[in-house]
């Protein structure tokens, strides 16, 4: 009774052990290796995203306010424009 599972544990501890360093040891190496294409990745995202920002402002400033602007400057025009006609029309 001297081959019990007591017997046995630690190796598969050691060995569960050092399978695990050197995943991580792998594992670290490949980060290392790809930190600078990471950074790349990183830097990109972040570049597009405010671009997109950017983009978004300058469409909000140049092209949705002015037409904004614009409408409701017709839309004032042309209710003066009626209620002149209107005026115009009751006294005939």
């Amino acid at each position: 009774m001297e081959d019990t599972y007591s017997d046995k544990q630690p190796t598969g501890i050691r060995f569960q052990f050092g399978l695990a360093s050197l995943l991580a040891a792998i594992t670290a190496l490949c980060l290392v290796l790809a930190f600078p294409y990471l950074l790349v990745l990183a830097v990109t995202f972040v570049v597009l995203l405010l671009a997109t920002l950017i983009a978004l402002a300058v469409f909000y400033l140049f092209v949705f306010l002015p037409i904004a602007w614009i409408s409701r400057w017709l839309e004032r025009w042309f209710h003066w424009i009626s209620r002149s006609l209107d005026r115009w029309f009751q006294q005939q």
